[in-house]
């Protein structure tokens, strides 16, 4: 018998299976190729049988593994891939990287031939016959030979069924597909069985085929060639021609109940644009009837209306540089969910953005609906998409955002965007040179041995030497934009230091927007400023409160933006603001963010107090410096420092690195093996960092990089340098590790670090790192703000997260992935650093821009305004509307409507458009404060009469405001003092105005409370109405933490019954509607709390919700007490005290919250046998006394000590 041989060689089959081994990642380079061919069939046969693979024998001799030939074909087949742009392929460095063509050529299974044919034959302005030729001119084809005695009946189809004429004849291959595919499409009946069995072939080769090129044009960026050949796609699966009437697809099943029978669609098609999907959706029932002619059909056409899947956009445009545009996209659904229609699965709709004067596609993005997200989404509550997309100067006249079903005929929507009324924000980039200068020894700080020993380096960097005089020697306000890992935080304590010295007696506070940054400061600075220097550091966050007596005594207070807010709200009734000296603002690049908001409040505030207050803040590389550094009262020539993203002082070659896929997980799982190969090209041996976007991606991806380690064959190549003397030290840590997973990936060098450890394994595990003893650290994107680890090596595997309130994976911010990249680059150890950024393919153009271009801060403060205005209304800030409107021109927001006037919906920047823009503004929050009962408007004033009131304002603003109302009055001063004085009441702060502004509540609660809050509310309604308050709209829920909620709440009502709790009262009797509602699951968390069962996992706990819930508990008590609800205010005391013991009122008079659940009806039993009854009762007897009592009656040890704690605790009170 004949021995079976390889046909990996022949028809090019090579350069494909090469391909699909590039996009899968598991070859890199032509050394790596050569290792995978040796594991195919055809390189064994190749050695038994060289002659047959074009071997000779001397090679054999020479080269018994046939290396050399196995390279010989892996060159030619990446040349071969090159030439069609499949691969992108060094000559140099033998690397190869797929390519969007390669990606779409593996994921469809097409030919490296037919690729480089639509390279060839297609362009962006191709017909729809061109479309239809290039896929029938595909290489799959070849053997679809025509035959002699078929030409006959494919001439009839060509003249019958044929909609489109080719110039392809016949007689070739390429004519008889396009014939047949086409008479599939027009459903045309075919006798001869060769041409069926064609037939069949080429529909099923044709529909991928067809979708491939589809996904070809759109990454080309050709418009009308990704319609044309999507629209034939869908024909080809549909057996519809595009211009059939959308109706003809319910034409197929009579069993269902949306059929609608082909001659009404015929019908309805011969009617032109009055039979269209839009004009028969406005019909009355009645008039449909009149125009289908049966009642019965009517109604079969009407359902089948509502079924076809149409999305319906809403989107308007905001420029953010002159060079991007933002596209806010609204999407809901438009039809009625069926699963005889539309199955049990998803829906998938492709948007893209369209210049259509220019013929390109700028973006393009994949919708995928579920039924329970279609019947989640409404107008009222869309799914919201922001896409970055760019802009010429000059630009089109418009864009067109287009989305269309992949599945439906007639399912496409489009909106134009006018660009014609968008101004491009003017640009005057700031930006510092970095000057040659000698580095400065810290001995310039002065002789004080105890400043000189804070640092331990000897020289200042560049960046700090040369802001070293205008920190340490002047009182001017700073604004530093640097890079992250650039020292600012050094400079950050050169002024704090110069206050010091200066001003000895008084405060200096720094403000951190996170509770991570704010840790570290305070770790540091206790450790360095306190024990060195003698300065009291106090931290004020929602996790360590001081007491006023702590804060008055203190030196330094390390904050967040919302603490920092709530103090200075009140800063009149608070000596110690104004001791305040020194203000260090970080991160204020911030600003736009959703928080952004208070950072600007309280700069604003401070720049409005009569107290000299030195503002230090520090940003990345800005685009706009120059307005940031006005609104903080910078001086440009002076004080303004933005150095450009590459100044560093270890400098970061950043590689960007796209994958595809269209789901999350997937995706996530495919750029594991990119990750390993950045480590073992970039950081084999040194330290590397992986940020990953949640608490499960750290323990996938780090199972994943042992699996590849193992396979390489040295799974432990992680522990420090390999060396086994390590697993020493590791196996004193490793029992010590609570977490199993983290145990397990330890064993092999690889640490997790998420907010999900204990706080022990997670000081292990930094431990660990910093020491070297493990190699890879996998952590979320928290450490990259709270903990100082930098490495050699830092990846980022993906830049999306969970967005629980749209239901889907978003885009991380752009500073959080600069702040991650920041972490790249030990200073004491490195001469370079590299970061790779795995990202979702259609986003690697956005990063690209934006990770080497400054990007500009705009102002989030219109959103959150009507919070800020009731703050300073209750502490009489703000008296006036007048008052309100001059309040605005000290924020940042006032700077930046000016210069990029679109972004905020201004229309035209003049004087008289930028008042009437504030005024609406200050009238819509005003009115929604006194819907929610904050405030009261009281009877007009006179501009002149309370002008003697309103506070001055700085020069500066004061000059560009007057300006403004002066050019009022000089285009018409008549109308423009009507307005003012007409315009311009009292504003006095009302009781739930003040109570928001005191514990620092919504207005949205404060209305919430008022409109809800009876006499009667049971102890259920009242929790729900605590949970449903707007502070707890934030908290997170995790991408299928609805199943964790549905369990809880099970477990929840099998305690109620076991504890015999009213669990009516407490618990909806039926499941909510919606398990990823942060409401519902701040709800179950309290009920949780209270009855102190354990959680189903450590990321699913009540820590989340305990920041918010008694300060809101406060508010909601205040204002049943305002209310007169004498009844309704004690039950708020009594959730209080629940919340606080951990036990339902109705268990025991003697709450015993503090023992452990499953001992605490032993030890209830022993108090009532010894006579203890009630808290009084329980101090009657000594510690020793209740441990010797609680002894006899065999009370678990640890719960004795759980007794006795307590009763010190309680003495001490």
């Amino acid at each position: 018998s004949l021995p079976i041989e390889s046909r990996l060689q022949q028809g090019g089959l090579l350069p494909d299976h090469l391909n699909a081994e590039v996009v899968l990642g598991t070859v890199s380079s032509v050394a790596e190729a050569v290792q995978w061919l040796g594991y195919t069939y055809m390189a064994v046969r190749m050695k038994r049988n060289p002659l047959h693979y074009g071997c000779r024998w001397d090679e054999v001799v020479t080269d018994p593994e046939l290396v050399q030939a196995r390279r010989t074909l892996i060159l030619e087949a990446a040349r071969a891939l090159n030439s069609a742009r499949m691969i992108r392929f060094d000559e140099k460095s033998e690397e190869l990287a797929p390519t969007e063509l390669g990606r779409v050529a593996s994921h469809f299974y097409v030919s490296h031939g037919t690729i480089s044919s639509w390279n060839e034959n297609l362009h962006g302005d191709s017909k729809e016959s061109d479309v239809l030729l290039a896929v029938a001119n595909a290489s799959e084809f070849e053997q679809v030979r025509p035959r002699e005695e078929e030409m006959e009946e494919l001439t009839s189809l060509v003249r019958h069924a044929c909609e489109v004429s080719v110039s392809a004849g016949l007689d070739t291959y390429a004519g008889k597909v396009v014939t047949l595919l086409q008479a599939y499409i027009s459903r045309a009946p075919i006798r001869s069985f060769s041409l069926v069995s064609d037939q069949n072939y080429v529909a099923q080769s044709a529909a991928r085929l067809m979708r491939a090129l589809f996904e070809t044009a759109v990454r080309k960026g050709w418009p009308s060639v990704a319609l044309l050949a999507l629209e034939l796609s869908r024909a080809i699966d549909r057996q519809l021609w595009p211009f059939s009437h959308p109706l003809a697809q319910f034409s197929d099943d009579r069993r269902r109940p949306e059929y609608v029978p082909p001659e009404t669609c015929n019908q309805l098609a011969r009617l032109g644009p009055a039979g269209d999907v839009e004009s028969l959706l406005e019909c009355t029932h009645g008039e449909l009837i009149s125009v289908v002619g049966s009642a019965k059909v009517a109604a079969q056409v009407r359902r089948a209306l509502r079924c076809i899947p149409v999305l319906y956009v809403n989107a308007d445009v905001v420029p953010v540089t002159r060079s991007v545009l933002r596209i806010n996209v609204d999407l809901w659904p438009g039809f009625a969910w069926s699963d005889s229609v539309h199955g049990k699965e998803v829906q998938l709709w492709r948007l893209w953005v369209e210049d259509t004067e220019h013929a390109r596609i700028y973006h393009t993005e994949r919708i995928s609906l579920s039924r329970r997200q279609c019947q989640d989404l409404s107008e009222l509550n869309p799914m919201s998409l922001e896409l970055m997309v760019p802009v010429f100067d000059p630009p089109s006249s418009h864009y067109v955002v287009s989305v269309e079903s992949e599945r439906w005929h007639g399912a496409g929507t489009a909106v134009t965007l006018s660009l014609a009324g968008v101004t491009l924000p003017q640009q005057h980039p700031i930006s510092t040179d970095l000057l040659d200068l000698r580095p400065l020894p810290k001995t310039a700080l002065g002789p004080d041995p105890a400043v000189l020993s804070l640092y331990s380096f000897e020289y200042f960097n560049a960046l700090q030497t040369q802001m070293f005089w205008t920190l340490y020697h002047t009182d001017n306000n700073v604004l530093v934009g640097a890079p992250t890992g650039s020292g600012k935080t050094v400079t950050a304590e050169l002024a704090a230091l110069r206050a010091f010295r200066v001003r000895p007696k008084d405060l200096v506070v720094y403000v951190a927007p996170l509770k991570a940054l704010v840790r570290e400061r305070v770790k540091d600075w206790k450790n360095r400023l306190s024990r060195k220097l003698g300065k009291r550091v106090v931290e004020l966050t929602g996790d360590a409160q001081s007491s006023a007596s702590e804060l008055g005594k203190a030196d330094i207070v390390v904050t967040t933006p919302e603490k920092w807010d709530g103090v200075t709200r009140g800063w009149r009734q608070r000596a110690y603001v104004s001791r305040v000296s020194l203000l260090i603002i970080d991160e204020v690049h911030l600003l736009g963010s959703e928080r952004g908001a208070v950072l600007e409040v309280i700069i604003s505030r401070a720049r409005r107090l009569d107290t000299a207050v030195r503002i230090v803040a520090l940003s990345t590389a800005l685009a706009n410096p120059g307005e940031l550094g006005d609104w903080i009262g910078v001086r440009p020539g002076e004080s303004l420092f933005n150095f450009r993203p590459s100044v560093r002082p270890v400098p970061c070659e950043v590689h960007i690195q796209g994958v595809s896929g269209d789901h999350y997980c997937p995706r996530m799982m495919s750029m594991n093996r990119p990750t390993y190969a950045a480590i073992l090209r970039y950081s084999p041996d040194k330290p590397c960092l992986i940020f990953v976007s949640s608490r499960r991606q750290t323990r996938l991806t780090a199972m994943d990089l042992i699996k590849f380690a193992a396979a390489d064959g040295s799974p432990r190549r992680f522990l420090a340098q390999g060396r086994s003397e390590n697993e020493s030290t590791l196996e004193g840590i490793l029992p010590l590790v609570k977490d199993e997973s983290l145990r397990h990936t330890l064993e092999f060098g690889v640490g997790m670090h998420h907010a999900g450890l204990v706080e022990s394994d997670r000081a292990a595990v930094e431990a660990l790192f910093a020491s070297a003893e493990i190699q890879v650290l996998i952590s979320t994107s928290t450490l990259a703000w709270g903990v100082n680890l930098p490495a050699h090596l830092v990846v980022l595997k993906g830049t999306e997260f969970f967005d629980a309130k749209q239901h889907r994976y978003v885009d991380m911010p752009l500073t959080d992935v600069l702040q991650m990249i920041g972490r790249a680059g030990r200073p004491q150890f490195d001469d370079r650093a590299f970061a790779v950024l795995l990202v979702h393919e259609p986003r690697k153009g956005f990063y690209k821009k934006f990770l080497y271009e400054a990007f500009p801060v705009e102002s989030s403060l219109p959103a959150q305004l009507a919070d800020h205005i009731n703050a300073e209304i209750a502490s009489e800030s703000i008296r006036t509307t007048q008052d309100a409107m001059d309040y605005l021109t000290w924020t940042y927001f006032f700077r930046r409507l000016l210069m990029n006037p679109s972004f905020y919906g201004l229309e035209k920047p003049s004087a008289s458009s930028v008042s009437a823009f504030l005024s609406n503004l200050v009238e819509t929050v005003l009115h929604k404060l006194v819907a929610a009962g904050c405030i009261a408007v009281v009877e007009p004033v006179s501009v002149l009469e309370e002008a003697h009131k309103v506070r001055s304002l700085e020069p500066g603003v004061a000059s560009k405001h007057s300006s403004i109302v002066q050019e009022m009055h000089v285009a018409n001063p008549e109308h423009s003092r009507s307005r003012a004085v007409a315009e311009t009441f009292l504003l006095r702060p009302l009781p739930l105005g003040h109570i928001a502004a005191y514990y620092y509540l919504s207005h949205r609660t404060m209305r919430h409370f008022s409109e809800r809050l009876s006499r009667s509310i049971g102890d259920g309604a009242l929790l729900k109405l605590l949970a449903d308050a707007e502070e707890f709209a934030e908290v997170p829920v995790r991408h299928n933490e609805d199943r964790l909620a549905e369990e809880l709440w099970r477990d929840l009502y099998q305690n109620f019954i076991d504890i015999d709790a009213p669990a009516e009262e407490l618990l909806p009797t039926s499941p909510p509607p919606d398990w990823n509602s942060p409401h519902v699951k701040t709800r179950l968390l309290l009920v949780a709390q209270i009855s102190r069962l354990p959680l189903p996992t450590v990321d699913y706990g009540t820590n989340i919700v305990q920041d918010n819930m008694y300060r809101v508990l406060q508010g909601m008590m205040d204002v049943a007490a305002e209310s007169g609800m004498l009844h309704t205010t004690l039950r708020c005391v009594h959730l209080g005290q629940q919340l606080t013991q951990s036990e339902w009122a109705s268990e025991s008079p003697l709450p015993l919250g503090f023992v452990n659940r499953s001992h605490r009806d032993r030890v209830r039993r022993a108090f009532l046998n010894i006579g203890i009854g009630c808290v009084p009762e329980l101090l009657f007897y000594t510690a020793a006394e209740l441990e010797e009592k609680l002894h006899k009656w065999k009370i678990p040890r640890d719960s004795i000590d759980q007794v006795t704690e307590r009763h010190t605790h309680t003495l001490s009170f």
